[in-house]
C-alpha cells in the first residue's frame, strides 16, 4: 500500500533532481528498476531501438533528442539532466 501511494505521488508532483553526482544513465537505470521495467520495454515506449538505449546508458552514445524526449516525459526526468 506505501508502495503504490508513494507511487502515485510522484506520478502527480514534479521531481526536484538535486543530486547532480548521479549521471543521466544512473537516473534512468533507477527510474527504470523503480517502475520494474526492463531497458527493452523502455525503448519500445519511447521509440528508441534496445541497442541504442544500452549504448546510451552504457556511455558508448551520446544521449539522442528522441530518447532524450522519451525517457524525460516517461521517467519524469528533467531534460537537462542528459546535458550535464
Amino acid at each position: 500500500m506505501l508502495v503504490e501511494l508513494i507511487a502515485n505521488f510522484e506520478k502527480r508532483s514534479e521531481h526536484v533532481d538535486i543530486d547532480t553526482t548521479l549521471s543521466a544513465a544512473d537516473l534512468v537505470r533507477h527510474r527504470i528498476e523503480e517502475r520494474r521495467l526492463s531497458i527493452n520495454a523502455i525503448a519500445c515506449l519511447i521509440g528508441v531501438p534496445q541497442s541504442n538505449l544500452s549504448d546510451m546508458l552504457g556511455g558508448k552514445r551520446a544521449w539522442s533528442k528522441s530518447a532524450i524526449r522519451g525517457l524525460a516525459t516517461l521517467l519524469n526526468i528533467k531534460a537537462e539532466r542528459f546535458l550535464l
